[in-house]
């Protein structure tokens, strides 16, 4: 998963494999391709299929998901949840 969000903050197109958690952002933000399994052939399958303007598209979605899913927003959204549950 770090190498995902390092991906994602370089604005770099996603391909993975059929990963729950890593499958919700690609969905969410449009970032990239998920194969249907995690072999070799079915990651080349998928790729073997893109456009140059869908990695065009992918990699200005993941330019603008950086801004979201980064450390500094999410190091705030923890620290309000500590100061909730400190009062």
């Amino acid at each position: 998963p770090n190498k995902f969000f390092e991906f994602i903050q370089a604005r770099l197109a996603i391909a993975i494999g059929p990963s729950p958690e890593m499958a919700k952002l690609v969905q969410q933000y449009h970032l990239g391709i998920i194969s249907k399994d995690f072999t070799p052939k079915s990651m080349a399958e998928s790729l073997n299929k893109l456009t140059k303007e869908e990695i065009l598209q992918y990699k200005e979605n993941s330019n603008k998901a950086a801004k979201i899913l980064n450390a500094q927003n999410e190091g705030e959204k923890l620290l309000k949840i500590v100061e909730e549950v400190l009062g």
